[in-house]
């Protein structure tokens, strides 16, 4: 004897479903929200840590170059410019001086080897591509840059580093320190203010 959907009660080729009632739609929608604000924060964490580190990085890679290049040749490049001190990369054997152009240079004028020892130290064409910055012509051309994208201060003689010279990533923020105020360059002699401070990067105690 052959029972009909009928007779038994089972529905053949029909599910028994329920719908999601509002509440539960949105209480998915929330954990959803909630599990994707904690991958971006884990994310934007990883990413900063990773760009102090290249800055680091880079900053070494310049401040063990030029540590080198002194104990060969005896002098550090140098800088004038009270506004924008920043590394020319191509920039070392141009002359020191006060004009529009020349204030760009860092001094070790007709010092050709000193520039080929250390475009081979810092390894010129992996740190060109990777951390410069096009100033333009006629502002210096390519200028070390922090992992933000935001110039390296480089000062010599340097204000915390007297003997030597001072390196300073102003950080994500590209400010100096915590309220932005970096050193005095024009005063004699040369004073620091707050850069070192917050989550600026240096090759000097103070910095984070």
């Amino acid at each position: 004897m052959i029972l009909t959907s009928e007779q038994t009660g089972c529905s053949i080729g029909k599910a028994n479903v329920r719908n999601f009632t509002l509440v539960e739609i949105m209480m998915v929608c929330l954990v959803i929200a909630i599990l994707m604000g904690i991958g971006l924060g884990v994310y934007s964490g990883a990413m900063s840590a990773g760009k102090r580190a290249k800055t680091q990085a880079t900053i070494k890679k310049l401040e063990v170059t030029l540590e080198n290049l002194k104990t060969k040749y005896g002098v550090y490049p140098q800088t004038t410019d009270t506004t924008d001190p920043y590394f020319y990369l191509d920039g070392l054997t141009r002359e020191i001086g006060t004009g529009s152009s020349s204030k760009y240079g860092m001094g070790l004028r007709n010092m050709t080897d000193y520039d080929l020892d250390f475009k081979k130290g810092i390894d010129y064409e992996s740190i060109k591509s990777a951390a410069t910055k096009d100033m333009g012509s006629g502002k210096g051309g390519l200028v070390l840059v922090d992992a933000w994208g935001n110039p390296l201060i480089y000062i010599c003689p340097g204000i915390h580093n007297k003997n030597s010279f001072d390196i300073i990533s102003r950080g994500s923020d590209g400010r100096y320190g915590d309220n932005g105020t970096g050193p005095d360059l024009t005063a004699s002699p040369q004073k620091a203010n707050n850069e070192g401070q917050g989550d600026d990067l240096t090759n000097f105690n103070g910095s984070n």
